[in-house]
């Protein structure tokens, strides 16, 4: 059944990648990615704390925990090269490549101490960690919406 969730999981996610960036077309890069990754932190605040739960229910967030963490990604991308300033695209996306990697590099580092703390709440406190990251992340995509570069976003659609 692992094998079977995990691939439903990710044609989901591809399939929610291609959908939240014609939404972001629409209504703005960073209106589309801050609210998928209030989404995904929602998802991490709530799922770690879920364990004795219902099956039913930790497959229900799981599903939209594993779209959402994936369905901000090709926004941020296509914004990174909607804002590269010219003849520094190859440089912006490099840095962002950067960014996002060490990123995914250091998460589980810190959720797996977290674990190894043995504290009460040791799931719960793990997946909130990184549920700091996502609300973090949507905290800079809304500041950067108030930035007037931001206006090249999208046609104009922040």
């Amino acid at each position: 059944q692992g094998a079977m969730l995990t691939a439903i999981l990710s044609v989901l996610g591809a399939i929610a990648m291609a959908v939240t960036g014609r939404i972001s077309d629409r209504y703005g890069r960073t209106t589309t990615s801050s609210a998928i990754m209030v989404v995904a932190g929602v998802c991490s605040f709530t799922i770690g704390w879920l364990m004795n739960s219902p099956l039913w229910l930790l497959i229900t967030i799981s599903l939209i925990y594993g779209i959402a963490v994936v369905a901000e990604s090709p926004i941020i991308t296509t914004a990174v090269t909607e804002l590269a300033p010219p003849g520094r695209l190859g440089a912006a996306q490099a840095s962002q490549s950067f960014l996002g990697n060490i990123t995914s590099l250091l998460a589980p580092v810190a959720f797996g101490a977290i674990l190894d703390m043995g504290l009460w709440g040791g799931w719960g406190l793990a997946f909130s960690s990184l549920g700091v990251g996502a609300i973090v992340g949507a905290g800079l995509m809304l500041g950067l919406r108030q930035a007037k570069e931001s206006l090249a976003l999208a046609g104009g659609r922040r």
